[in-house]
């Protein structure tokens, strides 16, 4: 069995047998999982032929999951294999429709490795909308957890409202009598733990956290103490997005030139994904008239569960499923890729033309730069994913506009499994595919490979800068003692950066296949 192909009813993922090992009457095998990339061992009992027949109505679930959950992820990736381009993710889950230039700006703003930008439109051009498209954005995307809006006096109740209005999101606001309240409240205050904690998505008024120079019958020490209580404890709060707000009343539109953004299938993906995937996977998924009640493979049950913003607006006491739910975003990234030796099925779909047969595949094309640490340096992606769909003919042309409409026909059709191919078909159309999208896709990963350039480059110059304006701020101390010491830690970090970024440079490209199928012409084999 050794070096041969298994299938792991433990983890519900094909495995590769390194090793077989008899113990007391008990056979045991050390195996490869490729999904997880990890080594196990499992007893033989639990491994099946990677070639078992296949179940006809849980594959047809699989293949829905599989080409759902890849559209999502291109638009988690920002790919734009997609005809309309860029998806922005923002305007289909906000209650405000942006104008064109408010849709500019957000475009301009994500995309890019980091946010960093100053938006500076005229009085009464909706900065504020703008502000929150992002942050909206960003926290769809899983980028962004928690959020600090820092404005005037007057306008933070104006950003408490309009974040709630237009984009559903609850805001803390904290002025600065709270702040003391807030001390109170945390336990650990007194020893390091921060107030800020608490809420994940807070507005503070620019006034209340403004560090002071001096302030009259103050001695230094009492200065120090509230400097840190209001300022230095806010900005080493871990906040992954700050939005500054310094002087203007900011308003939202109500033109309706971006109302087409709103009407994006990611919704409808979304939903498919999920109930494909559970019923695909042992779970259940039951339409009603109030909902979806999904039971998940773990045994959690989620009630009345809706997958549009709008569905939510119209059907109160709802569960909005989107993108920020951790579980949804998952099942969109980490897709499982299949093995040679898998039987391919063969398949009929509903709105094809019926002289439409041949071979259809979907891969990942995958960059991975360096290894991923934890409390890495840099700040920089180190996996960019893009996917691509091809199909052959049986006469072994290539079309690709083919192979994507089936893909997007696959979000609405009907489709049957019809039967299996033999295992030996499967093994040469596998590598024939394979070929197919190392061919078709050498441009898409030649892109990716681009972006890393880039954001090497950016993320070099901006370590560069960092690291001097530090020094500089360092050699300011008074104490040679504090000099020396910070000196050295700078020196420490901006070598651990520079290794990190030396390790991203080294760059490691994947092909891998999610979905193989045989189009039967007619629906007949």
């Amino acid at each position: 069995m050794s070096n041969s192909w298994q299938y792991s009813t433990i983890h519900n993922s094909p495995c590769k047998v390194i090793e077989e090992q008899t113990l007391w009457g008990q056979t045991v095998c050390r195996v490869w999982l490729p999904n997880q990339d990890a080594v196990v061992r499992v007893p033989s009992s639990a491994l099946l032929p990677l070639n078992v027949a296949l179940r006809t109505e849980l594959e047809a679930h699989r293949i829905g999951y599989i080409s759902a959950a890849a559209k999502v992820a291109e638009v988690l990736e920002g790919g734009s294999n997609a005809s309309d381009g860029h998806v922005l993710l923002a305007p289909m889950e906000s209650n405000v429709v942006p104008l064109p230039h408010q849709i500019h700006a957000l475009s301009r703003a994500v995309s890019c490795d980091r946010v960093r930008y100053l938006l500076a439109d005229e009085v009464g051009l909706g900065k504020t909308i703008e502000a929150g498209l992002i942050m909206r954005e960003l926290k769809l995307r899983g980028l962004v957890r928690r959020t600090l809006v820092v404005a005037p006096k007057g306008l933070a109740t104006q950003w408490v409202a309009e974040m709630q209005t237009h984009f559903n999101e609850q805001f803390r606001l904290v002025l600065g009598d709270d702040i003391g309240t807030l001390q109170r409240l945390v336990p650990g205050s007194d020893n390091g733990d921060s107030p800020w904690s608490i809420f994940d998505q807070v507005i503070v008024s620019l006034d209340s956290v403004k560090p002071m120079d001096k302030r009259r019958g103050w001695l230094a020490e009492r200065v120090g103490a509230y400097n840190r209580s209001r300022y230095e404890e806010l900005i080493t709060a871990g906040w992954d997005l700050v939005i500054v707000d310094e002087t203007h009343r900011l308003g939202g539109s109500t033109d309706q030139a971006a109302e087409r953004l709103r009407s994006h299938p990611l919704p409808h993906w979304l939903e498919k994904m999920t109930v494909d995937c559970l019923h695909a996977h042992g779970g259940k998924a039951t339409q009603k008239r109030t909902g979806w009640e999904l039971t998940w493979p773990d045994g959690d049950v989620s009630h009345r569960c809706v997958f549009s913003s709008r569905d939510a607006q119209n059907k109160p006491d709802t569960l909005l499923l989107n993108l920020e739910n951790n579980r949804l975003r998952g099942l969109a990234l980490n897709l499982p890729q299949i093995m040679a030796a898998q039987p391919i099925p063969c398949v009929s779909l509903s709105g094809l033309p019926p002289t439409i047969s041949g071979f259809w595949a979907l891969f990942e094309i995958r960059l991975q730069a360096g290894m991923p640490q934890k409390g890495g340096l840099i700040r920089i992606p180190l996996v960019r994913r893009r996917y691509i769909a091809v199909f052959q003919s049986e006469e072994g042309a290539i079309f690709m506009p083919t192979a994507r409409h089936i893909w997007d026909s696959l979000q609405s059709e009907v489709l049957k499994v019809l039967a299996s191919m033999e295992p030996d078909q499967s093994i040469a159309i596998y590598n024939r595919l394979l070929q197919v999208c190392e061919d078709e896709g050498k441009e898409l990963f030649d892109a990716l490979q681009q972006e890393h350039q880039s954001a090497i480059a950016r993320e070099e110059e901006r370590g560069a800068v960092a690291f001097s304006a530090r020094r500089r701020a360092i050699e300011r101390a008074g104490l040679p003692e504090v000099r020396y010491y910070r000196t050295k830690q700078c020196n420490i970090e901006e070598a651990g950066w520079r290794r990190e970024l030396e390790s991203a440079r080294q760059i490691v490209p994947e092909i891998r296949p999610l979905l193989l199928m045989r189009i039967m012409k007619g629906g007949s084999q």
